[in-house]
């Protein structure tokens, strides 16, 4: 196979200050890969090819890799998987 895939596509999410997202759905349905954009983690050969990511009214597919590293953005993710179902009432954090 040749060419892109668009394994997400057309997002637009606006969270107002002191609010929090979750992002859930169907197993399949690229809420990781969503999530691992936002934080520029998208393995290789991935990419965002295009749109923004805003997060405190910084650009962060603007900033190069170091700069990146140094802004710390809010988010965070919390994976599950076939075993987090056998224990669902499991606190995360410290």
């Amino acid at each position: 196979m040749v060419g892109d895939i668009a394994a997400v596509d057309d997002v637009d999410v606006e969270v107002p200050k002191g609010r929090t997202l979750g992002v859930v759905g169907e197993s399949g349905c690229r809420k990781s890969i969503l999530s691992l954009s936002v934080k520029r983690l998208v393995a290789s050969p991935g990419r965002v090819a295009a749109g923004r990511i805003i997060v405190n009214g910084r650009g962060l597919l603007a900033l190069d890799e170091a700069s990146a590293m140094l802004h710390w953005d809010p988010s965070a993710m919390l994976p599950s998987s076939g075993g987090a179902a056998h224990k669902p009432a499991r606190l995360s954090g410290p």
